[in-house]
């Protein structure tokens, strides 16, 4: 007869080590993985530009049809809010305690200042492939512009790279990291070397904006200010095509151009200054390591 006996404690099985848990939203590799995404809505949105000219006229049909191919991003907001819920998101800060008029106005004039940053990039003659096309086309409708350029782009790019992307890489490789991934992201969607790089750089701002004030709101005002520049010079020359074309091509280097560009840097970086001595970033950001043992103790 076979004798069974009990156990001995070194023959018993050893207690099954627990999953790390994942990492908030997104990793690096993630947040390329948004960038995809973004594409494929922008492929999706883009199909009424081929099919609008069946019911309205060319000129109409196109520059609807860009205007719908806008709402790529706030389909990339859904679509990742819908793919990884709350277990993952880090929730965006729609407002800081800092927020106040004198905060909107100091980064309003913030923002102006970055504009004459950015002239320089006027000389690197990087190419603008169909964007005078594109904007003369939005245009043809200047309210319909001012909506696309001055209210869509700024809550729902915003409301993806500084609300979404950002915080979770900022949780899983802090500030600097994270404020590099999405600038570099947020100049890649622009999908045109003349502006992407202006793009980067605003999005440097933009992170470094978020990460010390926690304010959403902040970020979509500079990104509307930045925006809403560009529509009024758009607005005044929307009927000549030669002078949007030109806004896009070489520029060679000139001396008040020159100093234009360096009163903007001295004027912006005393502003950083001071903002860095009125906010103080959130802790909520600080990297987090989750370990087995600490999930056990839960």
């Amino acid at each position: 007869m076979e004798h069974i006996y009990p156990q001995e404690p070194y023959m018993m099985a050893a207690p099954a080590t627990p999953r790390r848990p994942k990492k908030a939203y997104p990793t690096y590799a993630e947040s390329w993985g948004a960038l995809g995404w973004f594409l494929l809505a922008s492929i999706v949105m883009g199909i009424p530009l081929l099919v609008l000219p069946q019911w309205l006229p060319q000129a109409q049909a196109e520059t609807y049809g860009i205007a719908i191919g806008s709402f790529a991003t706030a389909v990339v907001v859904w679509f990742l809010i819908k793919l990884e819920g709350p277990k993952r998101i880090v929730p965006a800060s729609w407002s800081g305690q800092h927020d106040n008029a004198r905060l909107y106005a100091i980064i309003a004039v913030a923002t102006l200042a970055l504009l004459y940053v950015r002239i320089p990039i006027h000389w690197l003659n990087l190419p603008s492939w169909s964007l005078p096309d594109m904007l003369l086309k939005l245009m043809a409708q200047p309210a319909l512009g001012f909506v696309v350029l001055c209210v869509l782009a700024p809550v729902f790019e915003e409301w993806l790279f500084r609300g979404i992307l950002l915080p979770g890489l900022m949780r899983n490789y802090g500030p600097t990291k994270a404020i590099l991934q999405t600038s570099l992201l947020f100049g890649i969607i622009h999908l045109n070397p003349a502006q992407s790089l202006s793009a980067a750089l605003l999005g440097v701002f933009l992170g470094w904006l978020y990460y010390r004030t926690g304010s959403l709101r902040a970020c979509i005002l500079v990104h509307a200010v930045n925006n809403f520049v560009a529509w009024v010079g758009l607005f005044m020359i929307r009927t000549d095509k030669d002078a949007i074309a030109q806004m896009t091509k070489y520029e060679a280097p000139s001396w008040p151009l020159a100093a234009a560009a360096l009163v903007g840097a001295v004027v912006l970086v005393l502003i950083i200054r001071y903002l860095q001595r009125l906010t103080k970033p959130s802790e909520d950001y600080a990297i987090v390591e989750a370990s087995p043992v600490a999930e056990t103790a839960r």
